[in-house]
């Protein structure tokens, strides 16, 4: 059998798992808010946008 030599790209990192693990996490989370943010924001653009084109007061 013949075994792998498998490389890995990149300095190794001096966290352990468990802490990078839930540093992605927590990046993942506000990268996620963020999107939800813009989102939101384009919509009430959008959404002034419409009232504006169909004559209704936009409060």
């Amino acid at each position: 059998m013949q075994s792998l030599n498998v490389k890995r790209r990149g300095p190794k990192s001096t966290l352990p798992r468990e802490q990078r693990e839930a540093n992605r996490k927590i990046k993942k989370q506000n990268m996620e808010r963020r999107r939800r943010a813009c989102i939101t924001e384009r919509m009430i653009v959008l959404h002034d946008l419409a009232m504006s084109l169909i004559g209704e007061n936009v409060s």
